[in-house]
């Protein structure tokens, strides 16, 4: 998986265990898709503090992985939700089936 996305999955799952300001950064960074230079202007930081403050909180979203391992198993929900999806196309009724994956996607 491409480190980029990988990050935002990381922020979506564990943003509420950052502080106010790794938050906003890490949102300025991989939401927003600002340049270093935009985010050390949002935050009042110069570019070097933007820079060392995304660095340190991808490795706090890491290590919280590492230990979690909440990625790998959305992840791996998904594909089975999509295996189920598959298969429920040919069931007559599949319908409401299709309508609960898509809750559950919602949750996830």
């Amino acid at each position: 998986m491409e480190k980029h996305i990988k990050g935002a999955y990381l922020l979506d799952i564990y943003e509420k265990l950052l502080t106010e300001k790794q938050a906003l950064a890490m949102n300025l960074f991989y939401n927003e898709d600002l340049s270093m230079s935009e985010i050390a202007d949002e935050l009042s930081v110069s570019r070097q503090a933007a820079f060392d403050l995304i660095k340190r909180t991808q490795k706090i979203l890491e290590d919280y992985d590492s230990k979690l391992n909440l990625l790998d198993k959305y992840l791996r929900c998904m594909e089975i939700l999509d295996e189920i999806s598959g298969e429920v196309t040919d069931i007559e009724g599949g319908g409401k089936i299709e309508e609960l994956i898509d809750k559950i996607r919602n949750i996830l």
